[in-house]
């Protein structure tokens, strides 16, 4: 399976007992977990809490992602070079859960505009 799809299908589990989870808060904290598991994967260090309501709701969705982290190795999925790629990867791959929610239900969409204000623009080309 997909690990991305996997992920989504996880999250929108979650997300029928814990709606926080698609609170503006938890999006950003979530997008930037995603891409620091990208980047580095498995250098990067997991934070325990991601701005759940509760420590029962922030666990279930660390261990979502943790076990993402873990799908995306086990396929031997290259790391990411920066923010931008590993965006434009998440961004443009279609994937949906069965429930039909796309990444941005859980961690927002971000304009590769955007991405390249924050960036070096000449590493963008």
């Amino acid at each position: 399976m997909n690990p991305i799809k996997k992920l989504l299908d996880n999250l929108d589990l979650i997300s029928n007992e814990f709606k926080e989870i698609n609170d503006t808060d938890v999006r950003e904290q979530l997008s930037e977990l995603l891409e620091g598991i990208l980047i580095k994967q498995d250098g990067y260090e997991i934070p325990k809490e991601v701005g759940m309501f509760s420590d029962l709701a922030n666990d279930k969705v660390i261990k979502a992602m943790i076990e993402f982290r873990n799908d995306i190795a086990v396929i031997g999925l290259k790391k990411f070079k920066d923010r931008r790629e590993a965006r434009k990867f998440i961004q443009q791959n279609g994937v949906e859960s069965n429930s039909g929610n796309l990444y941005d239900e859980y961690f927002g969409h971000m304009d590769m505009c955007e991405i390249s204000k924050k960036t070096r623009w000449w590493k963008l080309w």
